[in-house]
């Protein structure tokens, strides 16, 4: 997994994108400190990782319910 900061991404996207295909996650970070997940995607899997995406959010939101909770 390589890191990236967000002004490596405004600067060389290209190089970001390639790492993105290459490593198949890429962090992006802005001062220092973790703000966005980039995933490989292709139309071949893209609804598929949408939807797992999806799901994670909801049992995500759950969780953070639940800890309220108690």
């Amino acid at each position: 997994m390589r890191f990236y900061s967000i002004h490596e991404l405004s600067n060389n996207t290209e190089t970001v994108l390639s790492s993105v295909a290459a490593e198949h996650l890429v962090v992006i970070t802005e001062n220092g400190k973790p703000s966005a997940l980039m995933i490989e995607g292709s139309e071949e899997n893209f609804e598929e990782t949408l939807s797992i995406l999806k799901q994670m959010k909801v049992m995500r939101k759950n969780q953070r319910e639940d800890e309220n909770v108690t």
